[in-house]
């Protein structure tokens, strides 16, 4: 598979950091302290559409951008999260990427414990170690790449984190892609407009794959998501939900801005 090298670099350092962690702690290990790992919140049924003109929003936590930089100097994980619920958000996602987003586990439990809502892992999980990782962290959710799986691994790791109580959403941006998720027997599917060659977003991608979807499976938008026309646009084409990241990120007022977008 054709690979940018940021991508390139991203899953090298990822793969090394899973490497090294299974050196503190084996598989076996972390399998072990399953029966410690905090209940699940339902992720996958709080952001299913139930009413024809209802669309759910996954307000994203992420300090930086390999590509974009900081985008919240001041990043309060517990504060925003608390305004993201209390604005109407119906699931946060918490970049956990230390190397290129200046994520943190530590982040996504301030942001999970300082509220109810279900927390999405946003990482690029590779290895069967990050599912099991993500469950004892406390995630409820977990983002799987089709970009960046092989057929086989994309059922293997869905299949465990099925078996985990873990939801996932995967993630496509070709036809390609959303045909092998569902093959794959993913029940959410995301579709984000950035392609991770060029790192350029096209909203109009979300246009062109939500048919490609079959009916019964949760379709997320993802990516340069930023307007209230936009989140009009994702209700007719019958997206559940839409992640944003960025323009929260950057928004003076985001409880503002969640309102404006759902309700403008």
């Amino acid at each position: 598979m054709k690979q940018s090298s940021l991508l390139k670099r991203i899953l090298t350092a990822k793969r090394a950091e899973t490497h090294r962690a299974r050196k503190v702690a084996s598989q076996q290990t972390l399998m072990e302290r399953l029966m410690g790992a905090p209940p699940v919140r339902p992720f996958k049924e709080s952001i299913r559409r139930r009413q024809a003109y209802q669309i759910h929003l996954i307000a994203e936590i992420k300090k930086a951008s390999p590509l974009k930089g900081v985008l919240r100097a001041k990043l309060d994980p517990a504060a925003l999260a608390k305004e993201f619920e209390v604005a109407g958000t119906s699931a946060l996602s918490v970049l956990t990427d230390e190397k290129f987003f200046q994520g943190s586990v530590a982040n996504l439990n301030l942001a999970r414990g300082a509220c109810s809502l279900p927390v999405l892992r946003k990482d690029f999980v590779v290895d069967t170690y990050q599912v099991y990782e993500s469950r004892l962290m406390g995630a409820d959710a977990i983002l799987l790449i089709v970009r960046l799986l092989a057929q086989q691994k994309l059922k293997e790791l869905l299949t465990l984190a099925k078996n985990l109580s873990l939801a996932t959403i995967t993630e496509t941006h070709t036809a390609v892609e959303v045909k092998r998720a569902v093959d794959a027997g993913a029940d959410m599917i995301g579709v984000n407009t950035r392609d991770l060659d060029t790192f350029k977003t096209r909203f109009e991608t979300a246009g062109e794959l939500r048919g490609k979807i079959p009916t019964g499976v949760i379709a997320v938008c993802e990516s340069g998501v930023e307007s209230p026309r936009q989140i009009e646009t994702l209700r007719d084409l019958r997206y559940d939900a839409v992640l944003i990241g960025e323009a929260l990120m950057r928004a003076r007022h985001p409880r503002a801005l969640i309102q404006e977008l759902l309700h403008g």
